[in-house]
């Protein structure tokens, strides 16, 4: 794709997701604070179906995932990876003169976090027979500590937080450290009922101005008048304007990335997304209260966008989105169809196309299929650029160990990598995910305080440096010829 599009991509991109997140929020505000009146009623109760109807998973009914993922949040998370049996291509066997065998070694991963963010444990380990490599992370309030345990036995290095402040790595430290106090500040949350506020008045406009007609049986047109539109992104500029500690915020990230101010970047995209712009009609169809059919129309910088949301698929299919605009007398379109099948098996799968003028210049492919008698999984991953496979990971295996919203686990036999056509690596794994089960420990040891000038951090680093060596040497890794 030529160079020059990126910016044309870059203004799609942002003009669908601030259209569709408007059109989201207010129906969603509108939906949940009984905003319905008159003939719009019936419309805005078929719109406040969409994450309901979005949102079902015959798996996930299954499985319990969404039940998982909030006692996870509630409660702190963990989480268990174990890989082995590891197979290279023989291409890449044949390419590497070391002789490298890959398939000796076994790799575990521990991780444990609490549920406000504040504590979390990683556990690597590497292991090739009874020889075993070790690295344990710990985090808490106060401090950052490592260990090695077959390298440093009884050693663990920490760095007091509160020293760090003021030490050579201050700079960078205090910049995550205020990342993440912001994100835990009383000031974070003074946003979020500032944003509540803000849609709710934002609402209040758009559904004044909002008309309602039913076009045909079951079919209804909704319209928000462009000078309304462009008052709701006029406001949001000024909205976030004022939100100074939100801005610094995300421009600290911005600045990093060397992407500019947002606050000029969003003024940018306002006057382009008012400038040229037409209504924004909505065409909602559903038969009793049971949507079939969403879409839209509207013109933002002298483009056309639509957008449609069709769940009048197969009974097998959950729906069906096609955004399309034209930039630049070029055709843009992406598609996306969710699946959700349910029969002798659970059947999950996303399809994403992007198409130029007709011409597919990136496919995206996910498949989960699970058998809920023998909890048999099978997992495959396919990416494609201009019509050719660039990415593609399959795994088959087991669920096993399945207690909705507690824990699962999987036990995959055989998990494949491969890129732009050819088979890389194979493994098998075995994945644990649950909630938090007991406290957060730090690794035990004599602490040693790298913040503190301690001379027993240079003694610790000899020792990590000789015995690292030592075993890398030993499982052909480290040639200290070299």
């Amino acid at each position: 794709m030529k160079t020059k599009n990126k910016g044309k991509f870059e203004a799609v991109i942002l003009a669908v997701v601030i259209v569709v997140i408007t059109a989201a929020v207010s129906v969603g505000v509108m939906a949940s604070t009984g905003f319905f009146r008159s003939d719009k009623q019936s419309a805005l109760e078929l719109l406040a179906q969409i994450p309901e109807k979005l949102g079902r998973s015959y798996i996930d009914e299954h499985m319990g995932t969404q039940k998982l993922m909030k006692a996870c949040l509630e409660n702190g998370s963990s989480a268990n990876i174990h890989l082995s049996d590891f197979k290279l291509s023989k291409e890449i066997m044949e390419e590497d003169a070391s002789g490298f065998d890959l398939s000796k070694y076994e790799m575990q991963i521990d991780a444990q976090a609490s549920a406000d963010g504040k504590k979390s444990n990683t556990l690597f380990n590497l292991s090739k027979g009874d020889d075993r490599l070790s690295v344990v992370s710990y985090t808490d309030e106060d401090k950052n500590c490592v260990a090695f345990p077959e390298l440093t036995p009884g050693k663990v290095l920490t760095m007091d937080k509160k020293k760090l402040d003021e030490s050579a790595l201050g700079d960078s430290y205090n910049l995550i450290k205020n990342r993440m106090e912001y994100m835990s500040s009383a000031k974070y949350k003074e946003f979020g009922k500032a944003c509540e506020e803000f849609l709710k008045d934002e609402v209040n406009k758009v559904y004044k101005e909002l008309s309602c007609e039913e076009t045909e049986e079951d079919t209804y047109c909704l319209t928000v008048p462009k000078s309304t539109l462009d008052t709701v992104f006029g406001d949001f500029y000024s909205f976030m304007s004022e939100q100074k500690d939100t801005v610094d915020f995300i421009n600290a990230y911005m600045e990093e990335e060397e992407a500019g101010d947002f606050l000029t970047l969003l003024k940018k995209a306002v006057d382009n997304l008012t400038k040229e712009s037409s209504d924004f009609t909505f065409y909602v169809k559903g038969k009793g209260k049971d949507l079939s059919k969403v879409s839209f129309e509207v013109t933002l910088d002298g483009n056309p966008y639509s957008c449609s949301l069709d769940f009048e698929g197969k009974e097998d299919c959950k729906a069906q989105l096609l955004v399309e605009t034209t930039q630049d007398k070029e055709e843009i379109s992406v598609e996306v169809v969710l699946k959700d099948e349910k029969a002798d098996l659970l059947k999950e799968s996303i399809d994403v196309n992007l198409l130029i003028d007709d011409i597919s210049f990136g496919k995206f492919a996910y498949t989960t299929t699970i058998d809920p008698k023998n909890n048999k999984c099978n997992i495959e991953l396919v990416l494609n650029a201009e019509a050719e496979e660039v990415l593609r990971m399959e795994a088959e295996g087991l669920v096993k160990n399945l207690n909705p919203g507690k824990s699962v686990s999987y036990e995959l036999k055989k998990v494949s990598l491969g890129m732009e056509g050819e088979q890389l690596l194979t493994m098998a794994m075995d994945l644990t995910l649950g909630t938090l089960e007991g406290e957060i420990e730090p690794p035990a040891g004599e602490e040693i305080d790298m913040t503190d000038d301690d001379p027993k951090a240079e003694e610790f680093s000899e020792e990590l440096m000789q015995n690292g060596i030592s075993l890398l040497s030993k499982w052909g890794l480290y040639d200290d010829e070299l």
